[in-house]
């Protein structure tokens, strides 16, 4: 188990909290893209937008959209989502990272994205709605693996229920 100092306590949490509101401020236009799927789920209303070469998904109402997730098809291993490739900045720092965990899954990009360059890392995705997951298969080529897998739970019960 990792011994967390409270400094990088406080670190993730900045991180994080930045990372939520820039993904929170990148409203997109519904009309640009072609709508391929609609659900309700418990938790969102998710939409799923797409056309020749690119698909996203998106939570919102009201013709009020936020990205989620997004892949371009003709490079699906790109992080095309501005925040995401910001997330990735914290593999740099350890000197080797044996396991990740994530919390929020959206179309499954960056867990793909860092699951093809750890590939000696375990990850796990925990994300609250099961409908997300299923649309991350269906539209985003999410594939679980020996290595790569999700936990549908909430991310917070799941930190304090996980002794590692």
């Amino acid at each position: 188990m990792r011994n967390w100092s409270v400094p990088w306590r406080k670190v993730c949490r900045a991180s994080l909290t930045g990372l939520l509101f820039m993904a929170a401020i990148q409203p997109i236009v519904a009309a640009a893209n072609g709508l391929l799927e609609k659900r309700e789920s418990l938790y969102n209303n998710i939409f799923i937008f797409g056309d020749a070469d690119a698909v996203t998904m998106t939570f919102g109402q009201n013709k009020r959209y936020y990205t989620e997730s997004s892949m371009k098809l003709s490079d699906p291993g790109a992080l095309s989502v501005e925040y995401t490739r910001y997330m990735t900045l914290g593999i740099a720092y350890p000197p080797k990272l044996d396991r990740i965990l994530e919390i929020g899954l959206g179309g499954g990009r960056t867990v793909s994205y860092l699951s093809a360059a750890l590939p000696d890392t375990g990850i796990i995705a925990v994300e609250l709605d099961k409908d997300v997951v299923d649309l991350a298969k269906k539209h985003f080529r999410f594939k679980e693996t020996a290595r790569l897998r999700t936990v549908v739970a909430d991310g917070r019960s799941f930190l304090m229920r996980d002794s590692e």
